[in-house]
């Protein structure tokens, strides 16, 4: 068992039942209003990024434009369907996560890692993607610039058109 503190009360339970607990967390906060789950705090003379973990979360077919996850950890998410337009996820963990038919239109992924995630048939118009990592992703029908593609890493990449990156 595991103990974390989610927002305004802690739980303890399985892997599993954690990672429902944050996407609904989640999903509250943001019907209520909040759009940024990053926080910026001052220590110091030095400045501390406190990013959400939301690994594994399951956050199929939400309708999450705008949100702000900076940096935030989302490794093996499963983000299929859902509306990320406009998003800011640059420096997040994306590591394995499922993106599939995600509409990440004009959303922010710079810096972003997306080793081996699914990311087939996103839409990927206008995205800012200077320097994500896409290596071993699969990229296959999603809609995306292939100039814009290649400012990201795409080292065994699976692309848009079915062909694999050297």
């Amino acid at each position: 068992m595991t103990h974390i503190h989610t927002g305004p009360s802690s739980i303890s339970a399985s892997p599993e039942a954690i990672a429902q607990q944050k996407a609904h967390y989640i999903l509250s906060r943001y019907s209520k209003g909040q759009k940024t789950f990053t926080q910026v705090k001052l220590r110091g003379a030095g400045v501390q990024v406190i990013a959400p973990n939301l690994e594994q979360v399951n956050l199929s077919n939400a309708n999450l434009p705008d949100i702000g996850l900076t940096s935030s950890t989302l490794c093996r998410a499963v983000l299929d369907g859902a509306n990320l337009r406009r998003a800011d996820l640059s420096q997040a963990d994306l590591t394995g996560a499922s993106l599939q038919n995600a509409d990440l239109s004009k959303s922010n992924l710079s810096g972003a890692m997306l080793k081996k995630a699914s990311l087939v048939g996103a839409d990927l118009t206008g995205a800012a993607i200077a320097g994500a990592d896409f290596s071993h992703a699969n990229l296959s029908k999603a809609i995306v610039d292939m100039q814009t593609l290649k400012q990201a890493t795409l080292t065994g990449a699976t692309l848009p058109d079915g062909s694999v990156h050297d």
